[in-house]
């Protein structure tokens, strides 16, 4: 797919859920279902099924893994501190980055082009894809959900430790 002629797809996460559905022109083509702090989430996107397999709690790495082959694809690498992942899939390296400070916009960069542009409103947003490709789709949602997650976690932290202060 050209980047003159981009795909969006639509992505929905209830509010109290703990999944993201995906839809292309109104018709639900994914979802990913993730559980608070589990060591696994699982993705679908068309014709794909990708496992996402968390190393450790606090790890900074995750497996990915083709379920329809049981094999690991590729590993995505966060680095927490400056709010940035690298995804290896199938011997390919992408980025990926927040865009703004509010976090509310993201990219996945190959030899620094946005392939994916990845919007949020709340619990809604739009994927602008130049390229379909359904493990990085996935890939990009799983890991701004894990930033969101662990922003989650340092707040309560702070709130704790003042508290106690």
């Amino acid at each position: 797919m050209s980047e003159e002629n981009p795909q969006f797809i639509h992505w929905h996460k209830g509010f109290f859920t703990d999944s993201y559905t995906l839809k292309i022109g109104g018709e639900t083509v994914g979802q990913i279902k993730e559980g608070f702090w589990c060591r696994k989430s699982k993705g679908i996107f068309q014709n794909t099924t990708i496992e996402f397999q968390r190393k450790g709690f606090f790890t900074s790495t995750t497996d990915l893994i083709d379920k329809r082959q049981q094999s690991v694809i590729g590993q995505i690498r966060f680095n927490t501190w400056r709010n940035k992942a690298t995804i290896d899939i199938n011997d390919r390296t992408f980025q990926w980055s927040f865009d703004n400070f509010w976090g509310t916009r993201w990219s996945i960069i190959k030899n620094g082009v946005s392939i994916l542009k990845y919007k949020s409103k709340f619990n809604k947003g739009e994927i602008e894809a130049s390229v379909i490709n359904e493990e990085l789709i996935l890939s990009g949602l799983f890991i701004h959900n894990y930033f969101i997650q662990i922003l989650g976690f340092m707040a309560v932290f702070v709130i704790i430790i003042s508290a106690s202060g």
